[in-house]
């Protein structure tokens, strides 16, 4: 720039000369610095949210994984260039680095207004459903409005800061460092609400054992996730737009169930694994101390005790109830339901079981995907609890049935057909309407429980194909 200053000066002290007249046209020339082809860069760096599981992070080895991880291990495989990680600390770092082009691109990132004025984004190649997060102990929220005068847990960064700002501007915003912390804060009662991914809300309860959190309900906001490339790179846009086009759906159908099915069903492995580290090395602890600090190792003793209860109960309810859905797990109802049964064999006790069934459910996964429909699920099982006898009890049977064992005789007029109408008149995640299907029926004297069972099954079958 010093240079060009100095043809413009020379070109107006010596205006008769044609020589400078050249040169100033041609300066600007000398100064640009052209895009180099792909194939003559050295990498490509890209930089990350490093901590926001299951989609990407940066664990403790340096490592990046994830399921973003995963595309662009997809996407590396097509480049002539190796791609290269900027590390950060935090989502807030990752933009910063982003915007002063100390990293090439953020490989997942949802589009908007502000973000457009530094980035250059592709297609979006995954999408994801933004749930809220309360307490166990808070009511159904359909929507940002419920949040309305709520303390709600933000990601400092993220893309809901912005969608807050434009439309909920009377939400009171509490900024966090991370999804984690945000969750944590929630579920100790500095926060009333946070908002996250759904794959991000199934993961995070399960692993750090927050049993008093739950999905509340849809935002009715998803993610669009895709991959931001600096604003003056039309070539690497152009180069990634391609990349998301061509990436078949057997990969990305790959990559959504290695992570979904295997990674958080280890979670609560990990876990146990944990705490007996844990409860070793403050054992070792206690007894170097106890000759010398009997009080001490007393009490310390007790809090260790307190804990371990405290945590085999999250591990135990954990092995009990689905992971999606909160309901008594198929094998736990099973057990439930003989206790009970012979209970009232024997006692002469009145008994209700009440077989649910989600018409065409596979029609929901296939129009709106499967994250909608495990929300539905989800939502499903919380409006059922919330409906229910205060003595009954809810367990999932299958994929898209749940199973109501409630004491004494109900009828349908009572009990079947007012929860039959109050589901089908519900709006879920993505505008979903279902249709159900209810059996009832009651132990007969003598009657085995197995053909009980059968008797239930048959009569929603029947239900079943009379509907259809």
């Amino acid at each position: 720039m010093r240079l060009y200053r100095l043809m413009i000066a020379a070109c107006i002290d010596h205006l008769r000369s044609p020589m400078l007249y050249s040169l100033l046209l041609i300066s600007p020339l000398l100064v640009a610095q052209p895009l180099l082809p792909l194939e003559q860069r050295s990498s490509i760096r890209f930089c990350v949210d490093p901590q926001w599981m299951p989609f990407e992070r940066i664990n403790r080895n340096g490592e990046y994984e994830g399921i973003i991880a995963d595309f662009m291990q997809e996407f590396a495989r097509q480049l002539p260039i190796p791609l290269q990680l900027v590390k950060t600390q935090s989502w807030a770092e990752t933009l910063h680095k982003a915007q002063s082009r100390d990293c090439d691109l953020i490989p997942a990132m949802n589009s908007s207004e502000e973000r457009l004025r530094h980035f250059n984004f592709t297609s979006p190649y995954l999408e994801s459903a933004v749930v809220i997060i309360t307490r166990s102990d808070a009511g159904y929220m359909d929507g940002f409005n419920a949040l309305r005068g709520k303390r709600l847990g933000v990601v400092s960064g993220y893309i809901y800061d912005e969608l807050l700002e434009d439309d909920y501007p009377d939400i009171q915003r509490v900024y966090t460092n991370s999804v984690r912390d945000a969750f944590r804060q929630v579920a100790s009662g500095k926060l009333d609400a946070t908002i996250a991914s759904l794959l991000s809300a199934t993961q995070l309860i399960q692993e750090q054992g927050l049993t008093n959190l739950k999905i509340a309900g849809d935002t009715g906001f998803s993610h669009q996730l895709r991959v931001a490339i600096r604003k003056d790179d039309p070539v690497l846009t152009d180069t990634f737009e391609q990349l998301v086009q061509a990436l078949p759906e057997t990969s990305r159908n790959k990559i959504l169930q290695r992570w979904y099915t295997v990674r958080l069903q280890q979670a609560p492995d990990y876990t146990l694994l944990y705490q007996l580290a844990a409860l070793a090395t403050l054992l070792l602890g206690l007894l170097y101390y106890r000759s010398r600090r009997i009080s001490l190792t007393s009490n310390q003793l007790g809090q260790l005790n307190s804990r371990l209860n405290d945590r085999n109960a999250r591990l135990e309810r954990l092995s009990q109830h689905d992971p999606l859905t909160g309901a008594r797990t198929r094998l736990q109802i099973s057990h439930e339901l003989q206790q009970r049964f012979n209970q009232s064999q024997h006692r002469g006790q009145s008994l209700s079981l009440l077989l649910l069934d989600i018409c065409q459910f596979h029609q929901i996964n296939r129009q709106h995907g499967t994250t909608i429909g495990d929300l539905v699920l989800s939502e499903v099982c919380q409006l059922i609890q919330e409906l229910q006898p205060t003595d009954a009890m809810l367990g999932r049977w299958s994929g898209d049935q749940f199973i109501m064992l409630v004491p004494g005789k109900h009828t349908e007029q009572t009990l079947l057909l007012p929860l039959q109408r109050r589901l089908e008149q519900h709006s879920f995640s993505g505008g979903v309407k279902l249709q159900m299907q209810l059996s009832l029926a009651q132990p007969r004297v003598g009657e085995p429980l197995q053909e009980l069972l059968f008797r239930l099954e048959k009569a929603l079958r029947n239900r079943t194909s009379e509907h259809e």
